[in-house]
């Protein structure tokens, strides 16, 4: 009888696993929600994560002024999902980016909370800092 009664039960896990979504998406898809900063050797990335499931992505450096010119300005759309960010491409400005526009980007959220967002590349060596932007 217990042999019956599992049967069922089981189905209905593996059913239904493909249907789970990871507890900590909901609350990194809030937590993430507004403005990093990421500051590289030579250059500032900032990262602004609307809650409509856009973003605007703007990299800031010396090279840029010294040209006279102002830094890619990239936007598209995110969601996080099984713990990782995935970020497409849909304009940049100016077109250097062109090649990946319309293309979808994945990184690992390693760490979010009030002031620090940590994404990491899948092989889990390059990382990136980002600090709330106030």
């Amino acid at each position: 009888m217990r042999a019956r009664l599992l049967l069922p039960v089981v189905t209905c896990v593996l059913l239904a696993w493909g249907r789970i979504v990871y507890p900590q998406d909901v609350s990194y898809q809030k937590a993430i929600i507004g403005s990093w900063e990421f500051h590289g050797e030579d250059i500032l990335e900032i990262m602004h994560f609307d809650k409509d499931g856009t973003f605007i992505q703007k990299f800031e450096s010396a090279f840029f002024m010294v040209m006279g010119q102002p830094g890619p300005i990239q936007t598209g759309t995110w969601v996080v999902k099984d713990g990782y960010l995935f970020i497409t491409m849909k304009t940049s400005t100016p077109p250097q980016a062109e090649s990946l526009l319309g293309k979808t980007f994945q990184v690992k959220i390693d760490r979010i909370d009030d002031k620090t967002l940590i994404l990491s590349e899948d092989n889990g060596k390059d990382s990136k800092i980002y600090i709330r932007k106030k």
